[in-house]
């Protein structure tokens, strides 16, 4: 693990992320917590490992390797939260099982992904992946379909919008939110997986027709394919600048459970612009938790410019949050040539949010103000705040 530019606390999730920890490891896990429970700082950390969505993994890695330097009320207090965890998961993996189903009763493609199919594929567990949403793909002339059942079911608009605002939303976004008051579940339903503004673009046609059927808690469920499942999170990831651990966890589980293509994931990785958001998760990946990469792979990273800058970039903001205009500094790194990135400074200055929609009711004809709107809130949140 290349850990020079991690706190403590960084440092200590990331190795209890590890598989087979050496004896080596273990001591050193031991260590970081005999020091961090001196600092009284151990709380901090393990709430900073659920923010990274890690907690399950650092929970019984800790419970079983430094149970004897924990003090019983952080071992109950632990206990309570990675309980807490699966009852959540558990309640999740059901809905998202029955929604699945009444869809493709209704004649319905559905692929879910992410939350606990992600969980079972790659843990085999869906209590050790922490997941907050469920996450759905569907053809985009079924929007109004599902949007019917899930309002049969009780689910809401996480942000209520006119039919004509809708109408606008659906042409620019890749998906939309709905979540049920009672049950407390958010489900994302999506139509693509990037807006339709986003500089690049992942083409679904391969992701329908290359779908696997994988089997996850007794139930037979068509996925993204291992390759395309790789290519995705490593573009997903990397969009949000690698927000959290799971996402690099999950490479690494990916990688090391399943055989895979590489030269398909490479070549799709090339053809369509996003070859440097792959070669950093798996960058990533391999610096953390020394994931295994065909050395072909590897040859192609180390020719790949900017990863350095992008690789220390994650590491040094891993338990912080860059300014806005560092951040999107550095996504602009993540394209390859002056027009792509200059696509991306427009759509990140132009794009419409939820606030930008229900904030201001404008009538159909004058739709082309909330372009106007979108970066005076900018300016608003952004600049005029820093001289208050």
């Amino acid at each position: 693990m290349s850990g020079k530019e991690l706190s403590s606390s960084s440092k200590l999730i990331v190795l209890s992320c590890k598989n087979d920890l050496s004896d080596v490891e273990i001591k050193s896990l031991r260590a970081d917590v005999t020091v961090l429970a001196a600092q009284q700082a151990l709380e901090a950390t393990s709430m900073f490992a659920y923010e990274q969505g890690v907690y399950p993994l650092f929970f019984h890695t800790l419970k079983e390797y430094t149970s004897d330097l924990l003090d019983d009320e952080m071992k109950e207090a632990m206990s309570y939260i990675a309980h807490d965890i699966q009852i959540t998961n558990e309640a999740m993996k059901d809905e998202l099982l029955y929604l699945t189903d009444a869809l493709e009763t209704l004649d319905i493609e559905v692929m879910p992904f992410k939350g606990p199919v992600l969980a079972e594929m790659l843990y085999g567990d869906v209590s050790l992946r922490q997941f907050s949403d469920l996450d759905i793909l569907i053809k985009k002339e079924d929007i109004d379909k599902v949007a019917l059942l899930l309002d049969t079911e009780g689910y809401k608009r996480s942000i209520p919008l006119t039919q004509d605002q809708e109408e606008l939303w659906r042409k620019t976004k890749h998906d939309t939110g709905y979540v049920h008051p009672e049950k407390g579940i958010y489900i994302e339903v999506h139509w693509a997986l990037l807006d339709d503004d986003y500089p690049l673009k992942i083409e679904l046609d391969d992701f329908w027709k290359k779908r696997q059927l994988v089997h996850v808690f007794g139930y037979a469920s068509k996925t993204f394919s291992t390759e395309d499942l790789l290519y995705y999170l490593c573009i997903h990831g990397s969009k949000h600048l690698w927000e959290k651990v799971v996402w690099i966890k999950d490479i690494d589980v990916l990688i090391r459970n399943d055989k895979i293509a590489w030269e398909e994931v490479i070549e799709k990785a090339e053809e369509s612009g996003f070859n440097r958001m792959v070669y950093l998760g798996l960058t990533l990946s391999s610096q953390l938790f020394e994931t295994p990469l065909p050395h072909t792979i590897k040859q192609r990273i180390s020719k790949c410019t900017g990863l350095d800058e992008l690789t220390g970039f994650v590491m040094r903001y891993m338990d912080s949050r860059p300014g806005v205009f560092i951040r999107n500094k550095m996504i602009l790194r993540l394209f390859a040539d002056h027009m792509t990135r200059f696509l991306y400074l427009h759509k990140i200055v132009f794009k419409l949010s939820f606030l930008d929609l229900s904030d201001h009711g404008l009538p159909k004809y004058l739709y082309w103000a909330y372009y106007l709107i979108r970066p005076y809130r900018l300016v608003k949140r952004h600049l005029l705040s820093s001289y208050r």
